[in-house]
């Protein structure tokens, strides 16, 4: 587990895609908490009318980088990226929230009751979707398996999330999956998931695949992604390369 620091966690706020907390104001026997609100999560979002079409789903993704590149810039690393944890408002403007660095970096994989924190789903479908990255996911939990959590980390979730924005919603990982990857051996030459398989477009699908790569030294890092991202999108539209990285800095 890590310690928190109010300092490193002041600058994470003051992101355009990470300023969570607004204010702390005191009083003698309390301390309130001030969040802006927002019409849903990205996960609620999905599945509401009007769905997203297609640049619109590449600009969330590029903006959950740009939020992850900012963090990883200042040495923070998030620890539970999902959609649940990814509040959108009606523009299409988003924020990550809910840093959980204070959660354990390596959990054992000898089971799915494990992941019961990490996981996401209603019901029935509680492990529908679980985005931790394979090497958190060991047999024996001992001082030399253990360790801080690592910016590879989230791009592996962040990659699980937007292949779920490109899918629609539909689940990247589950439970079961999530498990038999961590088990697998680490190969570059590993196919990425049945859910990158048909991604489209073909250049979103390759930064998807390369996020999702089972040896974490491979992925890459978030704020190249983001560049890259930003590219198709820009291209997508017809609006200069450096669009997107312009509109991350208009927020309310």
């Amino acid at each position: 587990t890590g310690a928190f620091d109010p300092e490193r966690a002041r600058a994470v706020v003051a992101g355009a895609h990470t300023r969570d907390a607004q204010a702390a104001p005191k009083a003698p026997a309390a301390a309130y908490l001030a969040r802006r609100h927002f019409s849903a999560s990205l996960a609620d979002r999905l599945q509401r009318r009007p769905f997203l079409v297609g640049v619109e789903r590449l600009w969330l993704i590029y903006q959950l980088l740009d939020a992850l590149a900012h963090a990883h810039a200042r040495g923070v690393v998030h620890g539970d990226v999902r959609s649940e944890n990814i509040m959108v408002a009606e523009w299409c403007f988003c924020v990550l929230v809910d840093f959980a660095a204070h959660k354990p970096a390596t959990l054992r994989d000898d089971g799915p009751a494990v992941l019961e924190h990490f996981a996401a789903g209603d019901g029935a479908q509680r492990a529908a979707r679980c985005y931790v990255a394979p090497e958190r996911l060991v047999r024996d939990l001992s001082p030399e398996t253990g360790g801080s959590l690592r910016p590879p980390a989230d791009v592996f979730a962040a990659g699980c999330v937007a292949a779920e924005i490109l899918n629609g919603g539909a689940p990247t990982l589950d439970v079961a999956a999530a498990l038999a990857l961590a088990r697998a051996p680490v190969d570059r030459a590993r196919p990425p998931p049945p859910a990158v398989l048909a991604l489209r477009p073909a250049a979103a699908r390759a930064a998807v695949a390369a996020m999702l790569a089972r040896d974490p030294d491979a992925r890459g890092g978030a704020a190249d992604h983001a560049a890259a991202v930003a590219a198709v999108a820009a291209g997508a539209c017809g609006a200069p390369a450096d669009a997107f990285p312009a509109l991350s800095l208009i927020h309310i």
